[in-house]
């Protein structure tokens, strides 16, 4: 118990900032409680932010993950974990468009009828243009994603508020949005475009 507890400490501080914040809560939220359960969850999807990329390795040695550690972490609670890239510097619609082909390619991979998604940071632009997106196509369908976690997203707040959240949360069963008063990215994000972004608590 004490090693696993160092380890999830040194995963914690490796983390981007944006995902510190609720990275204990999301763990928490998304460990299955009976073992029973691990075979039959389904996949997690991670969507990277712009710039994003699964990892670095010139010569094919590993130097930089997006996602440092979360894959591995994740998959010792026995959780199949995707980790896909899109164009890193594509208008968000566009990278919605290649992140829906990725998901329905990881769920024929899979044979699983739905997924979780975890967004960090302008990667969410481009997941909630993707569920807006099948939001408007849906009528009477069940949800289309279980869980839905937007960490540190990098949009306007107030947008957000009006037109994004009303409009997506029928495409999962449970949509949750991580907070931090700390990113320095989203300070960053917010004195460019001059207003509150939906990331920052």
């Amino acid at each position: 118990m004490i090693q696993e507890a160092k380890y999830y400490y040194a995963l914690l501080r490796m983390l981007p900032r944006g995902l510190q914040a609720g990275w204990s809560s999301i763990a928490r939220a998304m460990k299955p409680k009976p073992p029973a359960l691990e075979a039959s969850c389904e996949p997690i999807v991670l969507m990277h932010g712009i710039a994003g990329f699964k990892e670095i390795d010139p010569f094919g040695l590993p130097l930089l993950e997006y996602f440092t550690g979360v894959p591995q972490f994740l998959g010792e609670l026995g959780y199949r974990v995707f980790a896909p890239e899109v164009a890193p510097f594509d208008d968000p619609v566009d990278r919605a468009r290649q992140w829906l082909s990725k998901i329905e390619k990881i769920l024929e991979q899979t044979g699983e009828k739905k997924v979780h998604l975890i967004a960090h940071s302008m990667g969410n632009r481009a997941m909630t243009a993707a569920l807006q997106s099948i939001a408007y196509e849906m009528q009477d369908e069940p949800p289309t994603f279980r869980e839905v976690l937007l960490t540190a997203p990098d949009i306007d707040a107030d947008v957000f508020k009006r037109d994004i959240a009303p409009a997506i949360v029928k495409t999962a069963e449970r949509i949750t949005l991580y907070a931090s008063n700390n990113d320095e990215a989203l300070a960053l994000s917010k004195e460019v475009h001059g207003y509150p972004r939906a990331g920052v608590s």
